[in-house]
């Protein structure tokens, strides 16, 4: 017994391999080291192996076979069930991808709303204070409103023989120069005298009045031909007696376009649909001043409240185009529900 267990390497011998049932288990697998008759085992690299094995081998050498980068791989794994899903999910990577850039793109050169822009800044400080004024109750963001005239076009009389490009409501063109305006005629250049009609920015509408906004590089209001007397239209969500008045005037404006003589009304119902209806609150006077300085106006607060006012422009300092402004606000006693947030925190 003792021989026959150091021949069959340590095996006993009544073990039958499955294989061959009528044979004893005497000789080792290379692979799995189980044991098996000598018939069952057969050579696959040098190295005697159970049939198991030998299948798994082949397989395993099958697979890597078939992942080798070759062509005729590639045009068979392109068939495949897998490539048609992958292929799907990259198209729609690339369609997400591209969208997404082309909404980037659109919304990095798309400027931002102006009342975008104070909300923003009202939420971040949650202050509603213009310029520490109070809060104006015909601001955009407080539901209030402001009306001017369309002011359709500006006139400007062309002469010299100087090229000026850019454009047309930014243009201050001197009477010698010679322009050349976007949207007018492309690098086209008047002739002396030529006499320009240009149509006027919507960047300088009744909006920029109540957007709560007095930066330079932010545009102001600007009227049509400076044509009085000019009635400017404002409105408040709520009924509220009116204490004062503040004009800003725009640093980058002509001092001769700030407003001079005005005087200010109120109404009880929407002065473009009834005039007849106006109530003299005051008549004033702003000195001509250089800058962004504001001009304060204080107003009998005894007057009925109401949510319409206007604010009738009599003269400018000078400037025979248009008129300015940067910002114009109202204001009464501060309402209910728009005090700034305490920070507890």
């Amino acid at each position: 017994m003792p021989e026959e267990r150091r021949r069959t390497g340590g095996a006993p011998p009544t073990r039958r391999c499955p294989y061959f049932p009528t044979k004893l288990a005497t000789d080792p697998c290379g692979r799995c080291r189980s044991y098996f008759s000598a018939e069952a085992l057969e050579v696959v690299e040098d190295v005697r192996v159970c049939p198991k094995c030998s299948t798994e081998i082949e397989l395993a050498a099958e697979l890597a076979e078939a992942q080798r980068w070759t062509r005729a791989n590639f045009f068979a794994w392109l068939r495949s069930p897998r490539a048609a899903v992958l292929g799907a999910l990259l198209l729609f990577l690339a369609l997400i991808i591209g969208g997404g850039t082309v909404v980037f793109i659109n919304l990095a050169s798309t400027p931002l709303p102006y009342e975008t822009i104070r909300r923003a800044r009202v939420g971040f400080t949650q202050d509603f204070s213009l310029d520490g004024q109070g809060i104006s109750l015909v601001e955009a963001i407080n539901g209030g409103g402001a009306w001017a005239p369309a002011g359709a076009t500006r006139r400007l009389l062309l002469d010299g023989d100087k090229t000026v490009i850019g454009l047309a409501d930014q243009l201050r063109v001197d009477p010698r120069d010679v322009a050349a305006l976007n949207g007018v005629g492309g690098d086209h250049k008047f002739r002396s005298g030529t006499m320009v009609v240009v149509p006027l920015s919507d960047r300088h509408t009744s909006a920029r009045l109540v957007d709560g906004l007095l930066e330079p590089n932010l545009p102001g209001w600007q009227s049509g031909p400076a044509q009085f007397p000019l009635n400017l239209v404002f409105w408040s969500e709520e009924p509220f007696p009116l204490e004062k008045v503040v004009i800003w005037n725009h640093e980058l404006e002509e001092p001769a376009s700030f407003i001079a003589e005005f005087e200010v009304y109120a109404a009880p119902v929407d002065p473009r649909l009834n005039s007849g209806s106006l109530e003299l609150l005051g008549a004033f006077e702003s000195p001509r001043t250089v800058g962004s300085n504001p001009q304060f106006v204080e107003v009998d607060p005894e007057r009925p409240e109401t949510r319409w006012y206007v604010l009738r422009v009599l003269s400018n300092h000078g400037h025979g185009e248009y008129i300015s402004a940067a910002e114009i606000g109202l204001f009464g006693p501060e309402p209910e529900g728009l005090e700034p947030v305490e920070d507890d925190g």
